[in-house]
Order: C-alpha cells, then structure tokens, then sequence
C-alpha cells in the first residue's frame, strides 16, 4: 500500500551516499538546509557522511538506509516505512548511486552487466515510482539523476553502462512530460570523468582496458556544485567541454565521441 504522507520539498533522498559524488551532495544539501534521507549499500561509510553533514549542520541527517538498490522490489516498502517513521516523503530525489565496471561485452559476466542496468535505471524507476503519488499529493517536487555521456553511443567497454545511462535519460524525459504540469521538475546532471577513489564498482574485465583517472575532469564536489544549481535554475548542468559538444559530436562524427570516451 502506497503512502498518502505529504511530500517536503526540503526531504531530500540521496543515494549512493556512502561515499563519491551522493556523499558529496549530501554534504552540499545539508550546508543549504536540507533534511536528508541518506541511502547506501556501505553501513560503515554511510555513518561517516552522516556524522560529516550533522558536524555541518545539527540535525540534518533525519535517517540513514543501508539497502542495496538492486533489490529494486522492495524499494517501495522502504520509502513507505521511512516517511511514516518520519512524517512526511522525501519531496526531492537525487540519485548518485551507480557502478561503472569496464569491460568489452565478451569479458564482463552477465550478471555483472544486469547489476549495472539494475542500479543505475531499475533503481531509478522504482524510486520514482515510489515517490511520485506524494509528490503530486504535494502538487511539487524535484528529481534529479547523475547522467553521462556515454548515454549518447555505445562505447566499446561500456556496453551495460552506456544502456544504463541511455536509459536514465529516458525515463527522466518521460517523467518530465507525466509530471511536469504537475510541478515537479526534472533535471539530470552530465558529468565527465569525476575523480573518485577506484573500487568494485570501476573494476576492469578486459586487459586491453585499464583506469585512466588522471584524465578526470572534475570531482565530486564540482558535481554537487551542479545539482545545486540545478535545484536554483530548474535546468539539467552540464560539466566540461567535452560533455557540452557531445551531443551535436554525436550526430556529426560518433567517430570522436567514441574516442574521447573509450579514453576515461
């Protein structure tokens, strides 16, 4: 049974937020105010980012949620609990949370490739779905979700995360258009390459390929940056120059858009 709770604009529901780029913008919501509802697979770094945005600001944290989101089925019972515990449903929604494992199609396990797909998109709709009805009981809200450009062609290496992310961005254009007459905005931030520290989820199957992190282009704090910006324009951010000619690259030489991306 969904929850009838009102939807707060200020509750906001960040994932992936044991460390990265969710860590990040927790930190940066709760310097603005936010009351957040903090959702990580990692109990241990998710109380370090906790106790980060309460050394910030004093009761910013409301809950904290270690739940892996490739569960996607029991995503709305979660959110159903969380709001009745809470009194009210997150009224934003900023989803970070993601893996990105390297690999050409051949290499990568299957299951690894779904667990991708998973995250990133069935993770998105189940939250989206569970958030929506106060949302529009509340006449407002705002989602947002970590894109890319890989989203634009398929890169070799990438084949599952490059489907993700196309997938992401479709379903936030289809919100847009359900939801949007409603009040509830839809944005999507587009980094580049961001610096974060190398773990599971960037793990390489392919010997041909390997890490390349010095070729970062920005950092988990220059994301959060954008998602609050995006919170003040109401409008997708995209970083870097490279992102920015992306999507006319795409039409005009897929060539160099598959170049510059299989490179990060």
């Amino acid at each position: 049974m969904r929850q009838s709770l009102p939807a707060a604009r200020e509750l906001a529901l960040v994932t992936g937020a044991s460390g990265g780029i969710g860590r990040a913008a927790a930190l940066g919501l709760a310097k603005k105010g936010y009351k957040l509802i903090l959702w990580g697979r990692n109990t241990e770094e998710l109380s370090e980012t906790s106790a980060r945005c309460e050394a910030l600001r004093h009761g910013s944290v409301r809950k904290c949620i270690s739940y892996d989101l490739l569960n996607v089925e029991g995503v709305a019972g979660i959110i159903n609990e969380t709001a009745l515990e809470i009194g009210a449903s997150p009224g934003s929604l900023f989803h970070c949370a993601g893996v990105a494992p390297r690999g050409f199609v051949v290499d990568v396990p299957i299951k690894i490739s779904l667990e991708v797909i998973v995250i990133n998109t069935g993770a998105l709709l189940a939250l989206c779905a569970a958030l929506l009805p106060a949302m529009r009981a509340s006449s407002g809200g705002h989602i947002t979700a970590i894109t890319s450009g890989h989203s634009l062609l398929g890169i070799a290496g990438f084949s599952a995360y490059s489907a993700a992310k196309a997938g992401m961005e479709r379903i936030l254009q289809a919100v847009k258009e359900e939801e949007g007459h409603r009040g509830i905005v839809v944005t999507k931030i587009s980094p580049g390459l961001v610096r974060t520290n190398l773990s599971e989820s960037q793990k390489v199957y392919s010997k041909s390929m390997r890490l390349r992190e010095e070729a970062a282009t920005c950092s988990p704090q220059d994301v959060a940056e954008a998602i609050l910006k995006s919170i003040e324009t109401k409008r997708d951010i995209t970083l870097g120059w490279k992102n920015n000619l992306a999507p006319v690259a795409a039409f005009l030489s897929p060539r160099w858009v598959r170049k510059v991306h299989s490179r990060s």
